[in-house]
């Protein structure tokens, strides 16, 4: 595994093959991940997840836009902007929202904290390989990662403040919810096609 500098900087020893493998692997890795859940759940929570997922990876598309900041001289590949790693937004999201579900499932103790800790630890080591690779600098990756983290936790606090809390008496809200979903599926498969090519973004 290559060592991180101290300044976070793009790495410029040669990765391990696990490495560029897991890194390569990282985005199909979260999709197949999210779409498994929705399959075995298939309830509005599982919903309102993955969507919020879809709208944090359109949010840190968006950011790299306005931001426009290169990517660090070592991703000679990518032409697209580096800030914020869409990877790390990605997985910040995905890993405090699992991470706030599992405490709320099983409550604080030693189990919870250790999954909790695998969970947020994964994610960290799968953010860190973009460094790792010099597809991102660390403050791409960093930035990335806290607003992911930050959307899980507003998402998360909306579900269970507005959405859960008053979709019993409002079954509407259920729907609503399942609409928002296939919307967000729909656009991001259709992004997904669209966009076909070999690589990482």
């Amino acid at each position: 595994m290559c060592a991180l500098e101290s300044s976070m900087s793009p790495s410029t020893s040669s990765p391990s093959v696990f490495d560029q493998l897991a890194n390569k692997a990282t985005k199909w890795g979260v999709t197949g991940l999210a779409a498994a859940v929705v399959l075995w759940r298939h309830d509005p929570a599982a919903m309102w997840a993955v969507t919020g997922a879809i709208v944090n990876s359109a949010n840190a598309k968006f950011l790299k836009q306005c931001i426009n900041q290169q990517r660090p001289a070592t991703a000679v590949l990518k032409t697209d902007a580096g800030m914020p790693s869409t990877h790390a937004q990605s997985l910040g999201y995905l890993s405090t929202y699992a991470a706030i579900g599992i405490a709320g499932w099983n409550g604080l103790n030693l189990v919870s904290l250790g999954l909790c800790a695998i969970v947020l630890g994964c994610a960290v080591y799968l953010a860190y390989l973009r460094v790792c690779t010099g597809l991102h600098s660390g403050a791409q990756v960093v930035i990335g990662a806290a607003i992911g983290s930050s959307s899980a936790v507003v998402w998360s606090w909306i579900w269970k403040a507005v959405v859960a809390r008053y979709m019993v008496e409002m079954p509407w809200i259920s729907m609503a919810v399942w609409i928002a979903f296939l919307v967000a599926a729909s656009s991001f498969v259709a992004f997904v096609v669209k966009n076909w090519r070999i690589g990482d973004s």
